[in-house]
């Protein structure tokens, strides 16, 4: 048996190959996906916005869009990992939605 690695750029998500990486690898055979680090970008490129809040809606949405695009959901999540660049005291303490 031949393991082999599919990889992938949904157009729902922002084009990585463009960039030199794929946004889904999934490891075959077997279900195993692994999903880039998703940021607050959009495919259309739209500027990012200023808010932690927002920033962080927009890159969960995108996680969710990769995981649809292999018919898989949060719960299917197994390990995350989330970085902060430059967080305030205040992006921890706004108020929720």
């Amino acid at each position: 048996m031949t393991a082999s690695i599919d990889r992938t750029s949904p157009a729902t998500l922002p084009d990585a190959h463009a960039m030199g990486y794929s946004q889904i690898s999934s490891c075959l055979p077997g279900t195993m996906l692994f999903i880039s680090g998703q940021v607050a970008w959009t495919p259309e490129g739209s500027t990012p916005p200023e808010s932690l809040q927002e920033q962080t809606r927009l890159a969960m949405s995108n996680v969710i869009k990769a995981l649809e695009s292999k018919n898989a959901t949060a719960a299917n999540i197994t390990s995350m990992r989330m970085y902060l660049v430059n967080p305030t005291q205040a992006d921890f303490y706004s108020a929720a939605p």
